[in-house]
């Protein structure tokens, strides 16, 4: 895991000052060395620059930019591939390797395949390959879109980095908000690709072909769904596939460890991971005071009970409202907002765990692939009695509006998501499912116009099919992936996602989805884990990775925040409806309704905004 950062010079006019910039933005990504090349081609000069985080073969030797033996080709690589030792066995065996790193491998293997052996790939990464000869660049990210790679093009020059503050770090970048992306942000707590919330910055596809002698990227298309299969694998195939993910995923020359909160997916990891022969990993999670575990979590509890029963050595870090004092310090470490209270959790979680480990074990993907999540569930029975719900909707909706949200009474959460529930479906499903990934109340001033999904299916099994999908090309690439990269490389730890495995990734989206909520939410995770004995685990109720910032509001220990508000960047000012969002403030701190998440979108943007622009 580390940071690439890319220049292709047209005119001549830079030096290897303004990638060395690059490096300086982007070091926390590696903070085990920085180094850079400044290459002279015919027709362009290309300064190539890399800051390494070293997992696997700890010498000099693996440093990169990394040239084949003739000199001909120079790879730049963020991520890690798990296969590599595979791959490499399939190589000719006239290559003379210098490492024994996934570097050499992934060079020698995009040599020998180029584009077409990427699918072979099982990995997380971001890379540029430049071959010196046919003065052609290519650019290739996971399928999963785990490690990210953004860009800039003008006609003076190409720009690529893992960060967005590596483009800009460059020099040759304007520092311009695009503000067509708050809108999207404000509704859906992230910014949609390809576009950034800087203007002329996009991230760049999976994979494209940059040619330096007529400047031009040009898109690789690439095949990353599916089809359903009528013989799909097996629940106990299924398995071992996650099984060979975790095995491969343990792989370092460094201390590994793993994020446990007690759910089921991170508990499964630690139970294959005891079963594999790993003993003792160490374990990270957090811990909320005694005052605020009604409106936060008690994933701590389960946490420290998975914890001896799989034998980790536990470590917690206790979160309060004090944490939010450097809210202005974490949020200007990210790249773009994300308003996910996870985000900032994970950068406490990963500060406290880089003390002691420099890898990860998280079990991200798992919802979106397993059907975790409560829309999953609730999509399904809206699918089963869809015109009847419809025709409840208004009186559900007019008896929620009599119930306040006060209070740590015992039915509040499902509550909460009932009255969302009505609030949110509607005829059409499509519009329904992206109506439960929405934020829906933060009075805006401009219209927002979003285009409705104009598909249709004739079964529950398509579109449950379909809102698993999209939930894993929106939602997760954009808001969980995104943050966790950005949380966990500020402090240069990497973070491994098992659950994403490329032959997991696809072997599930042959298995009926039906089948994976024939049980609840999470059938198979929890068939799996009831098997290693985790059934205090399975029968728990879910919970997210969340802090209660809004039981701190109402309580009045954030000061800072709520005066912060009162002077809002401009740009806050021209999407959101002030006082009516003075109003909401106002509705939550006095316990009317809960507004929790709508707030926190809006404190992240505008504490960005100040930082940023």
């Amino acid at each position: 895991m580390c940071g690439l950062n890319l220049i292709v010079d047209f005119r001549g006019d830079l030096n290897i000052d303004n990638v060395q910039q690059m490096n300086a933005a982007t070091q926390h990504r590696g903070p085990d060395g920085s180094h850079v090349e400044h290459l002279h081609l015919a027709s362009a000069q290309v300064f190539m620059g890399h800051n390494h985080l070293k997992i696997i073969d700890l010498r000099s030797s693996n440093n990169q930019p990394f040239f084949s033996r003739d000199g001909r080709y120079v790879l730049i690589f963020n991520g890690e591939i798990y296969n590599y030792l595979q791959l490499k066995a399939a190589l000719p065996t006239s290559y003379h390797w210098k490492t024994n790193t996934d570097t050499e491998v992934l060079l020698y293997w995009l040599i020998t395949h180029g584009a077409n052996g990427i699918p072979t790939l099982e990995g997380m990464f971001a890379f540029a390959l430049l071959d010196i000869q046919q003065q052609q660049i290519l650019l290739g990210r996971d399928a999963s879109l785990i490690k990210p790679l953004y860009f800039y093009q003008n006609e003076r020059c190409l720009v690529v980095s893992s960060e967005i503050r590596g483009v800009v770090a460059s020099g040759v970048v304007p520092n311009r908000l695009n503000e067509g992306q708050v809108g999207h942000y404000l509704r859906f707590k992230y910014a949609p690709p390809p576009q950034t919330f800087y203007q002329h910055i996009y991230h760049l596809p999976l994979l494209a072909n940059f040619d330096i002698n007529t400047q031009k990227l040009q898109e690789i298309p690439t095949n990353t769904t599916s089809t359903y299969s009528s013989s799909p694998l097996d629940s106990q195939s299924i398995e071992e596939l996650l099984i060979t993910s975790i095995e491969q995923q343990l792989q370092a020359d460094v201390p590994v460890g793993i994020f446990l909160s007690g759910g089921v997916d991170s508990t499964l990891l630690l139970s294959i991971v005891q079963e594999l022969g790993t003993q003792h990993l160490p374990s990270f999670s957090l811990v909320n005071t005694v005052g605020d575990q009604s409106f936060g979590t008690k994933d701590f509890h389960f946490a420290r009970l998975a914890s001896q029963q799989y034998q980790s050595i536990h470590h917690e870090y206790t979160i309060d409202a004090t944490d939010l004092k450097d809210l202005a310090d974490w949020v200007a470490c990210l790249d773009q907002p994300i308003a996910d209270g996870a985000a900032l959790l994970t950068y406490l979680l990963a500060k406290k765990a880089r003390k002691q480990v420099k890898v990860i074990l998280s079990g991200a993907g798992a919802d979106e692939l397993f059907a975790g999540y409560n829309r999953h569930w609730a999509f399904a029975q809206y699918l089963k009695k869809r015109p009847l719900l419809n025709t409840l909707k208004p009186y559900a909706q007019w008896l929620g509006r009599g119930l306040s949200d006060r209070g740590s009474y015992p039915w509040r959460n499902k509550i909460r998501l009932a009255q969302k529930f009505f609030d949110q479906i509607d005829i059409h499903p499509a519009q329904t499912f992206v109506n439960f990934t929405q934020l829906q109340t933060i009075p805006l001033r401009k219209q927002l116009h979003l285009t409705s999904p104009h598909i249709q299916y004739d079964t529950t099994e398509e579109w449950l099919r379909w809102c698993l999908h999209y939930d894993k090309t929106h939602y997760l690439a954009n808001d969980v992936l995104a943050m966790t990269d950005a949380m966990s490389m500020q402090h240069g730890l990497e973070v491994r996602v098992p659950y994403l495995s490329q032959a997991l990734t696809k072997a599930i989206q042959h298995y009926p989805t039906l089948e994976l909520l024939k049980k609840g939410k999470k059938t198979l995770l929890k068939k799996w884990l009831n098997k290693r004995g985790g059934q205090l685990y399975t029968q728990r109720a879910k919970e997210g990775f969340g802090m209660p910032f809004g039981k701190w509001l109402q309580e009045g220990k954030l000061p800072w925040i709520t005066n912060s508000l009162k002077k809002p960047h401009p740009v806050t000012y021209k999407w959101i409806d002030y006082p009516k969002f003075e109003k909401m403030l106002a509705t939550h701190q006095h316990k009317k309704r809960d507004y929790t998440s709508e707030i926190w979108a809006v404190v992240v943007l505008d504490y960005w905004l100040k930082a940023k622009f």
